[in-house]
């Protein structure tokens, strides 16, 4: 696809990742096909103490439920994503911060989010046109997973391993039954795929979030942003 020799991707791949500009592969999780729903939280603090603030954004980040945050610098000045099985959830995750640090908001918006696709890094080779989106949303039934499934896919989600052997020796999962399950996972649509985190200030890139509100809503409409 690029026109390079092997040995020559493999070589400037270690050097990227070296460097911290890449991370990878990763398998890429679809959380919806095990029951979760992903809750975009977008909020402002009220005004706060420097220190009361940094107890705030560290109970996000040790909280087992937010799977990512970003600090904004736009209309909002944090967003986070909440990985729940319900909305309750995310109440008693909101009731928890008033009950431990008071009023904290200046504002907040929380919306579910129903499908989410990723079109990778498109910028970094505009003309390339074989790009795969990768599609996060539940698809029928709910897959049950077991302990050991549980196990394999924490240590994946985390970046704990290097191959699969190396993932079989850290999950104490014997090799041949961990490649079975990964198949499975991977066949199930739990595991959408694999892909290279890339590290965006080191092309001095900045990422922008749009929310954009519409009156009304339709399956056209959605189609049209797709599109677009």
């Amino acid at each position: 696809e690029t026109g390079l020799r092997a040995h020559t991707i493999h070589y400037f791949l270690q050097r990227l990742k070296e460097r911290g500009v890449l991370v990878g592969p990763v398998p890429y999780i679809n959380p919806c096909a095990l029951g979760y729903t992903n809750y975009s939280l977008n909020f402002s603090l009220a005004a706060q103490t420097q220190e009361l603030r940094r107890k705030i954004i560290d109970r996000f980040l040790k909280s087992e439920r937010v799977a990512w945050l970003a600090q904004y610098g736009g209309e909002y000045q944090y967003g986070a994503s909440l990985c729940v099985r319900n909305l309750e959830e995310v109440s008693v995750f909101l009731n928890d911060l008033t009950k431990n640090f008071g009023s904290i908001f200046h504002q907040k918006s929380i919306s579910g989010c129903v499908s989410f696709t990723s079109f990778g890094r498109k910028y970094l080779w505009p003309e390339y046109k074989n790009i795969k989106a990768f599609v996060r949303r539940r698809e029928g039934d709910i897959s049950m997973v077991d302990e050991i499934d549980h196990r394999i896919l924490g240590s994946m989600a985390n970046l704990q391993f290097s191959s699969l052997r190396d993932l079989s020796r850290q999950t104490g999962v014997p090799f041949s039954t961990l490649e079975r399950r990964v198949k499975r996972l991977e066949t199930s649509g739990i595991i959408c795929g694999y892909l290279y985190r890339v590290s965006l200030l080191d092309y001095g890139v900045q990422r922008y979030r749009l929310i954009i509100d519409c009156r009304g809503y339709s399956n056209e409409l959605a189609k049209k942003f797709y599109q677009f």
